[in-house]
C-alpha cells in the first residue's frame, strides 16, 4: 500500500508523474494507492510575497490544484484503476460548533479535500 497524503499538490507535474510511476513500480498488481489533496483550490487566493527577497509563492507551497476528474485521469495514466473517489471534509473536526451542527442537520457541506483510492492494474511491469 502506498499513501500520498497531501503530497501531489506540492509537486511540479513532471515530479508528480515520476512519483506516481514509482508507486506503480513498487506495488504489486492489485496493490492499493491512497491519495488525498485539497479540493479544487484557487491557488491565487493564498499567494504571498517574501519580505526579504520578494519571491512570490503559495502560502503553503501548493503548485497544483485538483478536482476529481483530473485526479482520476492522473492516476489512470500511471497504471491505476480508481476504486473510490470522493470529496471529504477534513476540516470538520476543527470547525466551530455551530458549523458542525449545521452540517449534522443537513447543511451544505463543501468538501475541503479529495480522497482517491486506486488499485494497480496488471500488465504494468514494463513501465518505467
Amino acid at each position: 500500500m502506498v499513501f500520498m497524503l497531501e503530497l501531489l499538490e506540492h509537486l511540479p507535474s513532471a515530479v508528480g508523474d515520476r512519483v506516481l510511476d514509482e508507486a506503480a513500480r513498487v506495488l504489486r498488481p492489485g496493490g492499493t494507492l491512497v491519495v488525498t489533496t485539497p479540493a479544487v483550490e484557487d491557488l491565487n487566493t493564498e499567494i504571498t510575497i517574501c519580505p526579504e527577497c520578494g519571491a512570490v509563492f503559495h502560502r503553503t507551497q501548493h503548485l497544483r490544484s485538483f478536482d476529481l476528474p483530473i485526479l482520476d485521469a492522473l492516476v489512470r495514466r500511471h497504471g491505476f484503476h480508481t476504486v473510490l473517489a470522493k470529496g471529504v471534509d477534513f476540516n470538520y473536526l476543527s470547525s466551530p460548533l455551530p458549523l458542525r451542527m449545521a452540517k449534522l442537520l443537513g447543511g451544505l457541506v463543501v468538501p475541503s479535500n479529495l480522497l482517491l483510492i486506486a488499485s494497480r492494474l496488471r500488465g504494468m511491469e514494463g513501465r518505467p
